[in-house]
């Protein structure tokens, strides 16, 4: 049973009742051909294409770093009028994410406040030219 179970697996009876090992050269014509095609873009969504992400502060997230915590590479957060002050040492890290943060309101509405007592930006995670803040 485990021999025709194997052998099964390895060959495939095609159209016209031929049998053929998956490396043969056999042109596929209906069924065979759609389930190849959709087989084809499963392989190539689960191939971990993405696309950027948008995340939006304070909507998605109630802070900046949360935001940058829960980002890609690629992502934009977009940052609503108001001012972040941040709880730990610093009011944000970027943690080296090729990210571009971008206040959505002019400079006067969008404010990072470290309180006299903390860092605004901390930088120290390899942040590139990549890591944009606007």
């Amino acid at each position: 049973m485990l021999a025709r179970a194997t052998r099964f697996c390895a060959e495939r009876w095609v159209s016209g009742g031929m049998l053929a090992s998956y490396g043969d050269p056999v042109p596929l014509k209906g069924r065979d051909a759609m389930i190849r095609s959709a087989a084809a873009i499963v392989a190539l969504m689960m191939c971990g294409v993405t696309t950027a992400a948008t995340i939006n502060v304070p909507v998605d997230y109630s802070t900046i770093q949360e935001a940058i915590d829960a980002a890609s590479n690629g992502d934009e957060i977009l940052v609503a009028p108001g001012t972040y002050t941040g709880t730990g040492d610093w009011v944000i890290a970027p943690l080296g994410k090729a990210i571009t943060i971008r206040a959505t309101g002019t400079p006067e509405e969008t404010i990072l406040d470290g309180e006299g007592s903390r860092v605004v930006v901390h930088c120290q995670n390899g942040e590139h030219t990549d890591t944009v803040i606007e």
